[in-house]
């Protein structure tokens, strides 16, 4: 005798599903509205302040902030409001017979198992390669995995044939004569995110692209850049009516954005700006005020980029550590030191030195003594500007400080300091955090003094 065809699904277990799928849902809705916080933050001048931020270690900001965030162009959070907000439609148009599809559990589990390899390698890139866990995408993995688990285990029994008929199902009814054109029509729409969506979602690139700057650097002579006098780690005029110190991190991709912002700025308005680099990597290795692992490159591109500095090749090299910053391991850096034209034996030589150790040493004590909590940071005549801000803010300051637009008012002054939190916080140490400072420090809490 046949074995009887399996029953569809209870309301019982549609009511269970639809909550965990409902949980994922608002999860995804919530890392997409922080991917589009970041990248407004990557543009300048945005706050982002993520309930949490709990630790370097534990910090959806991170996360959100980083290339791994999306997939083919589109944010990783934006997969699965598509996921979650189909597998909803299914279940409910299933369960109400809108949809002929009696096996959504079927199909269900069959699109949980593909999501299963996805969470194992998306976990692996966050704990490995970012060093940070989104508490809001642990959530996601959850949902998924427990889906996996709750529709094996109602079905352990005859699983082989479980995981087959959900999606021969929705092939039979894909394939149908009467529902050609609605399959042709859903994979068309499908495929065309790929064209609209990673524009909706786009970030903003650094100033220039890869190939225009390996053409500038490729062709960098020392005493100059950008049509710029420089020395050392400084660019501009030292008698230049306007002092910029800029302490930054390598590894901070909020960082890189800002510092072409500001180059761009300091060439508009030559012989008036004296910009000078400073180095706060947030780094365990070297920065005192970070207890544990963040970014693990950023004290060992900090000692290369002051040996560039050493043999007056500072900015064409440091323009390739913040245009490859995924890249920062030794030999990537002394490939960018042969395409630089600097002498790579003298260089490794500086690296390993005490002294240049000590010199990265020094600028982070004195970031702490200011204050700075995290980076990007700069102080403009000893007036600190906290995190990455538009081109048009800077446009606003300098002309000010040069005569040439009547000063900002009270309020606006105020902002300076407060309105944009630093771009890439450090990590919580004595202080507890809170929803307003998710990433208190001693050196936060530090007033901020005048440069000298």
């Amino acid at each position: 005798m046949a074995a009887s065809r399996p029953k569809r699904p209870s309301g019982k277990l549609a009511t269970l599903v639809l909550a965990l799928l409902a949980v994922g849902f608002a999860s995804s809705v919530y890392l997409t509205n922080l991917y589009i916080e970041a990248t407004e933050a990557l543009k300048g001048g945005t706050k982002l302040d993520s309930f949490c931020n709990l630790s370097q270690g534990v910090n959806c900001e991170t996360v959100a902030a980083s290339e791994y965030s999306a997939f083919l162009g589109i944010p990783i959070s934006v997969w699965g409001l598509e996921y979650f907000g189909l597998a909803i439609a299914i279940v409910l148009a299933s369960h109400y017979r809108l949809l002929s599809l009696k096996r959504w559990d079927s199909l269900l589990f069959a699109l949980s198992c593909t999501g299963v390899p996805v969470t194992i390698v998306l976990g692996y890139i966050s704990v490995t390669i970012i060093q940070s866990v989104c508490i809001m995408c642990v959530t996601v993995y959850v949902v998924n995995t427990a889906m996996v688990l709750l529709l094996a285990g109602l079905n352990r029994s005859r699983l082989k044939e479980f995981v087959r008929e959900g999606p021969m199902e929705l092939l039979a009814l894909a394939t149908h004569a009467n529902h050609r054109v609605v399959t042709v029509f859903a994979v068309i729409l499908g495929l065309s995110q790929f064209l609209w969506v990673p524009r909706l979602f786009a970030r903003p690139t650094h100033g220039e692209d890869a190939a225009s700057t390996l053409a500038a650097v490729s062709n960098a002579k020392t005493g100059t850049w950008k049509e710029l006098p420089a020395s050392r780690n400084t660019l501009g005029p030292v008698n230049a009516p306007i002092r910029i110190e800029e302490f930054t991190d390598f590894q901070c991709p909020f960082c890189g954005r800002a510092h072409d912002v500001l180059l761009e700025v300091v060439t508009r308005y030559p012989g008036k700006i004296h910009l000078i680099h400073r180095d706060f990597p947030l780094d365990h290795h070297c920065n005192p005020a970070i207890p544990e692992p963040f970014h693990p490159d950023a004290c060992g591109a900090a000692y290369f980029a002051r040996c560039a500095a050493d043999q007056d090749l500072f900015w064409p090299y440091e323009a390739l550590l913040f245009h490859n910053q995924r890249k920062l391991k030794k030999a990537a850096m002394l490939s960018f030191a042969q395409t630089v034209g600097l002498d790579t034996t003298a260089l490794q030589t500086c690296v390993e030195s005490k002294v240049t150790h000590q010199a990265v040493l020094a600028d982070i004590d004195e970031g702490i003594k200011r204050g700075v909590a995290g980076t990007p940071a700069f102080f403009v005549n000893g007036e600190a500007i906290v995190g990455a801000r538009p081109i048009e803010f800077w446009e606003e300051k300098i002309q000010t400080l040069l005569g040439l637009a009547p000063p900002a008012s009270a309020s606006s002054a105020t902002l300076s300091t407060s309105a944009a939190p630093p771009s890439s916080a450090l990590p919580a140490m004595s202080a507890a955090p809170s929803a307003s400072n998710p990433h208190p420090s001693p050196a936060a809490s530090a007033s901020v003094t005048p440069s000298p």
